[in-house]
């Protein structure tokens, strides 16, 4: 993740920089190790962690003001790289909370009696265990595509994502799912 940009000193200038001052996009490249390292320490791996320094370079473009030192910036970026972190987990957790919900209105198997009935229940409960162990890379199109009846491309315009990449992901989790399914001890 490069800001080209930020390079050319009229670019700055011209989104309301103070040139006096410390500019946060500079500041920004200066401690874009130390933000990766406060991401990672936050959980956030992948591309959800370029994701956040993404937001964090898109908010440094558009703050009107330059800040006196490069203490004060640096505080200012490792503030907001963490609340953009927080505000990540907790939409990941808003998902991850409302998988089982959507296993549950998937449908259940149709059981003739208790015995079938019970086995029918641990396999849902061993789906509902093998979802919430997958990676939420894999985790969201599997979950739009098969309790939400979704097609690819509508699941590519909800991640921002190519409907190819979706496939891909779907195959991936699909594989990923059967996998963890296997291990415990159930085959189709």
């Amino acid at each position: 993740m490069e800001i080209v940009a930020l390079e050319n000193s009229e670019v700055t200038e011209s989104v309301g920089r103070d040139p006096s001052g410390v500019r946060l996009a500079e500041a920004f490249l200066a401690e874009r190790d130390l933000l990766r390292k406060v991401v990672a320490g936050l959980g956030l791996r992948g591309t959800d962690a370029e994701d956040v320094l993404q937001t964090v370079s898109v908010k440094c473009l558009r703050e009107p003001s330059a800040f006196a030192d490069r203490c004060q910036c640096r505080r200012w970026l490792i503030r907001v790289t963490t609340n953009e972190c927080i505000t990540e987990h907790r939409r990941r957790l808003r998902f991850r909370q409302q998988v089982p919900a959507l296993v549950e209105r998937g449908g259940r198997p149709t059981a003739d009696g208790p015995v079938e009935s019970a086995v029918s229940s641990e396999q849902i409960q061993a789906v509902q265990a093998a979802l919430g162990n997958l990676d939420d890379e894999l985790l969201r199109p599997l979950a739009l595509r098969y309790f939400c009846d979704l097609s690819s491309a509508e699941i590519g315009d909800i991640l921002q994502l190519p409907a190819s990449t979706v496939r891909s992901l779907l195959h991936k989790g699909r594989i990923a799912l059967a996998k963890a399914l296997a291990r415990r001890g159930i085959e189709r």
